[in-house]
C-alpha cells in the first residue's frame, strides 16, 4: 500500500472514530443544508524531507465536496505549529467554499 492510500486510510478511521469533531459553519440562506470539515496532521511526518502533512476534508449535504492532502509550505517546528497551519489551511478552504455556496445560492 502506498503512503498516500495509508494515510487516507487512516484519516478514514480516525473520521469514523470522531464523527463529531470537525468545524461546522451553517450556510446563512438554507439552515437545513451544512458544510462540515474534517481535518488532521501530522508533524515530521515525511521522513524525506522532515515535513508535517496535512489533509481534511469537507462534505454538503451529506457528500464530499472538497478534499486535500498537503505538505503545508511553512515548515513546522512542533506538533501544535503543524496543527495551527492545517487549521487555517482549512478555515481558508472552508471559507472559500462557503462564499461559493452563497454565490450559487443567492
Amino acid at each position: 500500500m502506498t503512503m498516500l492510500l495509508l494515510d487516507w486510510h487512516i484519516i478514514a478511521m480516525f473520521l469514523r472514530a470522531q464523527c463529531m469533531a470537525g468545524l461546522l459553519s451553517d450556510n446563512k440562506v438554507n439552515t437545513s443544508s451544512l458544510l462540515i470539515t474534517f481535518s488532521d496532521s501530522s508533524w515530521n511526518d515525511d521522513m524525506d524531507n522532515c515535513q508535517s502533512t496535512g489533509a481534511f476534508f469537507t462534505f454538503y449535504m451529506g457528500g464530499i465536496v472538497d478534499h486535500s492532502s498537503n505538505f503545508p509550505d511553512p515548515i513546522a517546528l512542533s506538533s501544535a505549529e503543524s496543527k495551527y497551519i492545517q487549521a487555517s489551511i482549512v478555515c481558508i478552504a472552508t471559507a472559500h467554499l462557503r462564499m461559493f455556496l452563497n454565490e450559487l445560492e443567492g
